[in-house]
C-alpha cells in the first residue's frame, strides 16, 4: 500500500519536473475588468468573499469581517477557547506518529519525510455570508445584516496545517476502489 504512495509522490514529481510554462497565453479580459481586478486586488480595506451556498460574491469592508468573525469564535456552542498554541503539541503528536510508523517498518522512509515535512503552518480561519439565511420579508437586506449581523459560516482550513499531509495520507487509502 505505501509503493502506491511512492509511486503517487514520483508521478506528480515527474509532472513538475517535465512542466514548461506557455510562451503564450492570450488574455481574455477586457481593459475596464483587468482594470476592475487590479482596484479591487489593491484595496486592501475592502473583502470580497464567495457567498455560503450561492453564486454571488460577497463584499465587506476589511473592519465589519474581522468584526463578524470575532463575534462568531465567541460563539462557545460551536468554539472552544483555547489559553495557549495547540499547534506544537499536534505537530509533535504528528511526528511521533509518523515516526513510529515508519520505526514499525509501516511506511518507508520517502514517505515518512513526505509526512513529516507537510507540518508548517497553522490551520486558519475564514468565514462566509450565509446569505441564504436571512428573512424573506426583508425590503432592504443591507441595513438588516447591518444591526441583525452577519450570519456566518465558519470554516477552519487545515491546508498547509500540521495534519494537511497526514490526512491526505489516510484518506488514500480510505477511497473506494
Amino acid at each position: 500500500a505505501c509503493l502506491e504512495v511512492e509511486n503517487m509522490i514520483q508521478r506528480l514529481q515527474e509532472k513538475f519536473d517535465n512542466w514548461k510554462p506557455p510562451r503564450f497565453i492570450k488574455d481574455n479580459l477586457t481593459k475596464s475588468e483587468r482594470s476592475f481586478i487590479k482596484e479591487v486586488r489593491d484595496n486592501d480595506q475592502v473583502v470580497y468573499m464567495w457567498e455560503d451556498k450561492g453564486p454571488s460574491f460577497t463584499k465587506q469592508t476589511k473592519d465589519q469581517y474581522i468584526a463578524s468573525g470575532e463575534k462568531e469564535l465567541q460563539n462557545t456552542k460551536f468554539y472552544t477557547p483555547v489559553q495557549s498554541d495547540p499547534s506544537v503539541e499536534v505537530k509533535q503528536k504528528n511526528y511521533t506518529l509518523v515516526q513510529n510508523m515508519f520505526i514499525d517498518d509501516e511506511i518507508s522512509e520517502k514517505v515518512c519525510e513526505y509526512l513529516k515535512n507537510g507540518q508548517k503552518n497553522l490551520s486558519n480561519f475564514y468565514h462566509l455570508l450565509k446569505t441564504h439565511k436571512l428573512p424573506c420579508n426583508v425590503d432592504n437586506p443591507a441595513d438588516w445584516l447591518e444591526s441583525h449581523g452577519y450570519p456566518l459560516r465558519g470554516i477552519i482550513s487545515g491546508r498547509g496545517g500540521p495534519t494537511e499531509r497526514l490526512a491526505g495520507f489516510v484518506d488514500h487509502f480510505l477511497q473506494p476502489g
